[in-house]
């Protein structure tokens, strides 16, 4: 005799919730343990609580907490999943003004964990801004960033450390970069965006206008203001001039070599012959006037086919808006 129904369905019912709890991902605790130096805590700042932000790897924010200034208080604990993490705790009153601030990293990836926070007087604080959206747009990976106060470098502590902010490299993903704790006076800032993070050529070059901080303030600037792209990238498609041959057995080629030639540079990308025909794509091509060559070889490196043009690329067109261009490899 077979089982009730209802106990068959309890059975369904408790192997999904087994399953559900399994795929739960594990968490840690993360505790902050917080030093305003001797003698003086939250309450001496004339401050009404803390807010502990949390980001990943990429430095993108994934969690905010708030914690009420209470005497006596100086941990701070937080919930997350394993992994390694940025962090900044900012000590507020009610009106949102920030008292006292300190950062850092926290490598919970195996297990919980207690970090040391220095919570020093906060000064004042510049962010840098982008639009998200050009991470995928422009095909971005990466920022420098180079600030200077009156022709100086300027060093801050970022994520606790004691940084000099010259190139200092920042994952597009993060949306912003925040500076915290400069002093006051007149800064200047460059960023240069890199599509991967070995790129020789920047993108896109920010030139930030010199702009005056003071004490106490929290300033945002917009970086897109002071966008200029300054490269191009180039999508070259490519098939035999002759309606003849269909696929490279009937070329007798193996590889297909594609290069674009200044007085320069010579960039040059190299592919099997496939009978789909897959485009060349070009990155980080500075403005000028090139010849593109396209060779098609066979397996000794002979040259059998062999075309030539020439083209002026202009900057400002990367990514999605990269320029396409044609060519037709034509037997020698």
């Amino acid at each position: 005799m077979g089982r009730p129904l209802w106990a068959v369905l309890m059975s369904a019912a408790l192997f999904f919730i087994c399953s559900c709890d399994f795929s739960k991902p594990e968490q840690v605790e993360i505790t902050l343990t917080i030093d305003h130096g001797e003698g003086i805590d939250c309450k001496t700042y004339l401050a009404d609580y803390y807010e502990v932000v949390l980001f990943d790897s990429m430095q993108r924010k994934v969690d905010q907490q708030e914690f009420g200034c209470q005497d006596g208080l100086s941990e701070l604990s937080v919930f997350a999943e394993k992994g390694e993490y940025y962090f900044t705790v900012s000590l507020k009153d009610n009106s949102g003004a920030i008292k006292s601030y300190g950062s850092g990293i926290a490598d919970a990836s195996t297990s919980d964990i207690t970090v040391s926070v220095d919570m020093a007087e906060f000064k004042g604080a510049v962010t840098f801004t982008w639009n998200s959206s050009d991470c995928e747009n422009y095909d971005i990976s990466l920022f420098k960033f180079t600030m200077l106060k009156e022709g100086e470098k300027v060093s801050a502590i970022i994520w606790g450390k004691e940084t000099e902010i010259s190139e200092y490299k920042v994952n597009c993903e993060a949306g912003s970069f925040q500076v915290v704790n400069i002093d006051p006076g007149k800064y200047s800032a460059k960023a240069e965006a890199f599509r991967l993070i070995d790129s020789k050529n920047p993108r896109i070059v920010y030139d930030i206008p010199q702009f005056i901080m003071v004490s106490g303030q929290t300033a945002t600037v917009k970086m897109n203001d002071s966008k200029e792209i300054i490269v191009s990238d180039l999508i070259l498609s490519w098939e035999f001039d002759s309606k003849s041959i269909a696929t490279c057995a009937d070329a007798g080629i193996t590889t297909i070599v594609a290069s674009i030639i200044s007085d320069d540079e010579t960039l040059t990308l190299t592919d099997e012959c496939n009978d789909g025909f897959a485009p060349f794509k070009f990155y980080d091509i500075p403005e000028n006037t090139y010849e593109i060559l396209l060779r098609g070889m066979d397996s000794s490196e002979n040259t059998l086919f062999e075309s030539s043009k020439e083209l002026e690329i202009k900057k400002g067109s990367i990514g999605k808006d990269a320029l396409i261009e044609s060519i037709y490899l034509k037997e020698k």
